[in-house]
Protein backbone atom coordinates (compact mmCIF):
# COMPACT_ATOMS: atom_id res chain seq x y z
CA UNK A 1 0.00 0.00 0.00
CA UNK A 2 1.36 3.41 -1.44
CA UNK A 3 0.90 6.23 0.94
CA UNK A 4 -0.30 9.57 -0.43
CA UNK A 5 2.65 12.50 0.75
CA UNK A 6 0.01 14.16 3.64
CA UNK A 7 -0.58 10.67 5.11
CA UNK A 8 3.22 10.00 5.35
CA UNK A 9 4.02 13.74 6.53
CA UNK A 10 1.44 12.80 9.47
CA UNK A 11 3.32 9.27 10.18
CA UNK A 12 6.73 10.78 9.95
CA UNK A 13 5.75 13.73 12.09
CA UNK A 14 3.87 11.14 14.23
CA UNK A 15 7.32 8.85 14.36
CA UNK A 16 9.31 11.97 15.39
CA UNK A 17 6.74 12.15 18.50
CA UNK A 18 7.60 8.74 19.79
CA UNK A 19 11.15 9.08 19.50
CA UNK A 20 10.95 12.43 21.46
CA UNK A 21 8.91 10.76 23.94
CA UNK A 22 11.65 7.48 24.44
CA UNK A 23 9.82 5.12 22.59
CA UNK A 24 11.59 2.24 20.33
CA UNK A 25 10.92 1.99 17.08
CA UNK A 26 11.72 -0.68 14.46
CA UNK A 27 11.81 -1.05 10.80
CA UNK A 28 12.41 -3.76 8.15
CA UNK A 29 15.03 -2.83 6.19
CA UNK A 30 13.46 -4.29 2.55
CA UNK A 31 13.90 -7.60 0.83
CA UNK A 32 14.40 -6.13 -2.68
CA UNK A 33 18.31 -6.91 -1.91
CA UNK A 34 20.31 -4.62 -4.46
CA UNK A 35 17.17 -3.28 -6.54
CA UNK A 36 16.09 -1.19 -3.78
CA UNK A 37 16.77 0.94 -1.28
CA UNK A 38 16.29 1.53 2.03
CA UNK A 39 12.42 2.49 2.59
CA UNK A 40 10.52 4.87 4.55
CA UNK A 41 10.05 4.38 8.24
CA UNK A 42 13.54 2.58 8.33
CA UNK A 43 15.14 5.30 7.03
CA UNK A 44 13.82 7.97 9.71
CA UNK A 45 16.53 9.11 12.43
CA UNK A 46 15.75 7.02 15.19
CA UNK A 47 14.58 4.14 13.73
CA UNK A 48 16.16 0.94 13.73
CA UNK A 49 16.27 -0.36 10.38
CA UNK A 50 16.55 -4.38 10.51
CA UNK A 51 18.08 -6.71 7.80
CA UNK A 52 17.90 -10.22 8.11
CA UNK A 53 20.51 -12.93 8.70
CA UNK A 54 20.58 -16.91 9.40
CA UNK A 55 21.47 -18.68 12.75
CA UNK A 56 24.93 -17.72 12.09
CA UNK A 57 24.54 -14.30 11.27
CA UNK A 58 25.44 -14.70 7.73
CA UNK A 59 22.90 -12.31 5.81
CA UNK A 60 21.87 -12.50 2.24
CA UNK A 61 22.65 -10.51 -1.18
CA UNK A 62 19.39 -11.85 -2.72
CA UNK A 63 16.97 -10.38 -0.24
CA UNK A 64 18.92 -7.78 2.04
CA UNK A 65 19.50 -4.18 0.93
CA UNK A 66 23.08 -3.08 -0.24
CA UNK A 67 24.55 -2.22 3.60
CA UNK A 68 24.50 1.77 3.92
CA UNK A 69 28.16 3.23 4.35
CA UNK A 70 26.72 5.83 6.45
CA UNK A 71 23.96 4.64 8.10
CA UNK A 72 23.74 1.33 10.73
CA UNK A 73 22.95 -1.96 8.94
CA UNK A 74 21.53 -3.91 11.61
CA UNK A 75 20.53 -7.95 11.31
CA UNK A 76 19.22 -10.55 13.43
CA UNK A 77 17.44 -13.95 12.55
CA UNK A 78 15.07 -13.59 9.72
CA UNK A 79 16.34 -16.10 7.25
CA UNK A 80 15.91 -19.71 7.08
CA UNK A 81 13.18 -20.02 10.35
CA UNK A 82 12.12 -23.50 10.72
CA UNK A 83 7.99 -22.51 10.89
CA UNK A 84 5.00 -24.78 10.42
CA UNK A 85 2.16 -23.19 8.19
CA UNK A 86 -0.68 -24.85 6.59
CA UNK A 87 -0.11 -28.55 7.68
CA UNK A 88 3.62 -28.38 6.55
CA UNK A 89 7.14 -27.85 7.55
CA UNK A 90 8.66 -24.57 5.82
CA UNK A 91 11.39 -22.27 6.01
CA UNK A 92 10.70 -18.55 5.85
CA UNK A 93 12.93 -15.71 5.49
CA UNK A 94 12.00 -12.16 5.62
CA UNK A 95 13.34 -8.32 7.36
CA UNK A 96 9.86 -8.50 8.83
CA UNK A 97 10.72 -11.47 10.79
CA UNK A 98 14.49 -10.06 11.82
CA UNK A 99 12.77 -6.93 12.86
CA UNK A 100 10.63 -8.78 15.10
CA UNK A 101 13.77 -10.56 17.09
CA UNK A 102 15.58 -6.82 17.07
CA UNK A 103 12.60 -5.79 19.10
CA UNK A 104 12.73 -8.51 21.52
CA UNK A 105 15.90 -8.36 21.73
CA UNK A 106 15.31 -4.39 22.88
CA UNK A 107 12.41 -5.57 24.92
CA UNK A 108 14.97 -8.18 27.21
CA UNK A 109 17.26 -5.72 27.71
CA UNK A 110 14.65 -2.69 28.63
CA UNK A 111 13.31 -5.44 30.89
CA UNK A 112 16.50 -6.72 32.39
CA UNK A 113 17.51 -2.49 33.13
CA UNK A 114 14.40 -1.90 34.81
CA UNK A 115 14.48 -5.08 36.96
CA UNK A 116 18.10 -4.32 38.19
CA UNK A 117 18.92 -0.19 38.04
CA UNK A 118 17.36 2.26 39.29
CA UNK A 119 14.25 3.72 37.38
CA UNK A 120 16.05 6.81 36.31
CA UNK A 121 19.01 4.61 34.79
CA UNK A 122 16.98 1.98 33.27
CA UNK A 123 14.59 4.40 31.24
CA UNK A 124 17.60 5.56 29.34
CA UNK A 125 17.50 2.11 27.13
CA UNK A 126 14.54 3.10 26.02
CA UNK A 127 16.31 5.89 24.14
CA UNK A 128 17.28 5.18 20.62
CA UNK A 129 20.94 6.97 20.91
CA UNK A 130 21.74 4.51 24.33
CA UNK A 131 19.73 1.69 22.83
CA UNK A 132 22.33 1.85 19.64
CA UNK A 133 25.11 2.32 22.06
CA UNK A 134 24.38 -0.93 23.58
CA UNK A 135 23.98 -2.30 20.41
CA UNK A 136 27.11 -0.81 18.48
CA UNK A 137 29.52 -1.40 21.42
CA UNK A 138 28.47 -4.43 23.36
CA UNK A 139 26.00 -6.79 20.43
CA UNK A 140 27.44 -6.11 17.37
CA UNK A 141 29.96 -8.60 15.51
CA UNK A 142 32.15 -6.52 13.83
CA UNK A 143 33.32 -8.36 10.41
CA UNK A 144 35.64 -6.83 8.09
CA UNK A 145 34.02 -8.40 5.16
CA UNK A 146 30.82 -7.20 5.63
CA UNK A 147 29.16 -4.27 6.76
CA UNK A 148 25.96 -5.84 8.80
CA UNK A 149 26.06 -5.21 12.03
CA UNK A 150 24.74 -8.79 12.97
CA UNK A 151 23.14 -8.41 16.49
CA UNK A 152 24.67 -11.15 18.96
CA UNK A 153 23.51 -10.16 22.30
CA UNK A 154 25.67 -12.61 24.20
CA UNK A 155 29.22 -11.35 23.37
CA UNK A 156 31.36 -9.15 24.90
CA UNK A 157 30.73 -9.23 28.43
CA UNK A 158 26.85 -8.70 29.02
CA UNK A 159 24.78 -12.29 28.71
CA UNK A 160 27.95 -14.42 27.23
CA UNK A 161 27.20 -16.66 30.65
CA UNK A 162 31.04 -15.61 32.26
CA UNK A 163 28.81 -12.14 33.97
CA UNK A 164 26.96 -12.17 37.31
CA UNK A 165 23.61 -10.25 37.26
CA UNK A 166 25.03 -7.53 39.13
CA UNK A 167 28.42 -7.20 36.69
CA UNK A 168 26.03 -6.64 33.64
CA UNK A 169 23.90 -4.24 35.61
CA UNK A 170 26.71 -2.47 36.37
CA UNK A 171 27.77 -2.30 32.78
CA UNK A 172 24.69 -1.47 31.52
CA UNK A 173 24.70 1.56 33.81
CA UNK A 174 27.73 2.78 32.31
CA UNK A 175 26.81 2.36 28.86
CA UNK A 176 23.36 4.40 30.10
CA UNK A 177 25.38 7.58 31.02
CA UNK A 178 27.70 6.88 27.44
CA UNK A 179 30.94 5.40 29.21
Amino acid sequence: MKLGVLEQQKLTNKIKELVLAKKLIFAAASNTGGNGSRPWPAKEPGVFCVHAANERGNTSRDMNLTPDAILDNFSTLGLDIASHWNGSDRSISGTSYSTGVAAAISANVLEFARSTLPPEVASHFSIYGTMRRLFRSHMVENSSSSMYHYLKPWRKGLWDGDQSIEEVAAQLEKISIGI
